[in-house]
This record gives structure tokens, C-alpha cells and sequence, in this order.
């Protein structure tokens, strides 16, 4: 499959798609992974969690770092199934997000309001803003890799120029070769 980013297929290279203008999306979004596997790491080595809560976050490790893996390689099908899962993990953010403000707006209104619960629901708006930009950076890189086909013949260089200048040849024309023929 070609790639955007293939030394070695430079006359099947593609414009890359970038954040405005001027950053791959493809580094933008490698970035971004690897920051939020960075953060689940450091969530698993410095809060004290339940035995079945440490499986879920080693498998959500395992899992983060498979997926940056499908994105350097450029798997359509793996991306497209990431894309997918994502947006499902959205729809669950914003149930979250409703649910914490709920408890706020109840929590105010029977006097209880606590400041932590406040940081708590910006927080939460914070990461739920960087998810549908990622999830949007993810569709746009998707939607550039449909763009390219996907068996592009590879260059042959083992014909050298001639490769390219055969099919104007008419075969009346000879080549005067360098060296004699043996």
C-alpha cells in the first residue's frame, strides 16, 4: 500500500494532509497517542486502583499502543475500526459529561457545592474537546488515504532510463553502445 510519507516511492508521493497548513496530521495524531498512552502509564504507576481496574488499564496500554502502530503503518481497515470506536467513546463522554453536570447543578441547588467536582467537570470538558479534534484529525487522515489507490506499481529502477524511454522507441533507432557487444 502507498504511503504518504514513503522514501522510497518518491513519484507516487501525495500531498500529505496537514493541520493548518503547516503540521502532518499523520505526527499530529502519533503525538497525540502517544501522550495519552504516556498518560495512562503514568495513571497505572502513581494511583492505587483495584486488581480488576489495573487489568483494564494494562489492556487499555496494550491496546493504545497497538493502535499506534495500525496509524505508522497506515492500515485503512484498523484505522477505519479505530475511527469507529472512537466515536462510540464519544457518545459515552458525553454521557459522562451530562451526568457530572447533572450531579453538580443538584449539588448546588441542595447547597453542597464542592470546587473539586467543578475541576472535575472542566477537566472533563477539556478531554472531551481533544477527543473530537483527534476524532476529526483521524477522519481527515482516513479520508486522505482513500484517495490513493491502493496497488500503485512500484518504480522499476533496474532498467535505468531506458525503462522509461522504451515504449518511445519505434525500433528503427540503435543505440550506440559504450562498450562493445560480446
Amino acid at each position: 500500500m502507498p504511503k504518504f510519507y514513503d522514501p522510497n516511492q518518491p513519484e507516487q508521493y501525495l500531498k500529505a494532509p496537514t493541520l493548518f497548513g503547516l503540521f502532518p496530521i499523520k505526527k499530529v495524531v502519533t503525538v497525540m497517542q502517544i501522550i495519552w498512552l504516556s498518560l495512562q502509564i503514568a495513571f497505572l504507576s502513581f494511583v492505587d486502583l483495584a486488581p480488576l481496574l489495573i487489568l483494564a488499564n494494562i489492556v487499555s496500554i496494550v491496546f493504545c499502543a497497538f493502535v499506534i502502530a495500525v496509524f505508522i503503518v497506515e492500515n485503512k481497515i484498523l484505522m477505519r475500526a479505530h475511527y469507529w470506536s472512537a466515536l462510540v467513546f464519544i457518545i459515552v463522554v458525553i454521557g459522562v459529561l451530562l451526568f457530572g453536570t447533572t450531579s453538580i447543578l443538584l449539588n448546588v441547588s441542595a447547597g453542597n457545592f464542592e470546587l473539586k467536582s467543578l475541576w472535575y467537570l472542566i477537566g472533563g470538558l477539556l478531554f472531551f474537546c481533544a477527543l473530537v479534534i483527534y476524532v476529526s484529525l483521524c477522519r481527515k487522515l482516513i479520508r486522505a488515504l482513500d484517495q490513493q489507490p491502493d496497488n500503485l506499481p512500484d518504480l522499476d529502477t533496474t532498467q535505468g532510463l531506458f525503462h522509461f524511454n522504451r515504449d518511445a522507441c519505434d525500433g528503427s533507432e540503435r543505440v550506440n553502445l559504450i562498450y562493445p557487444e560480446v
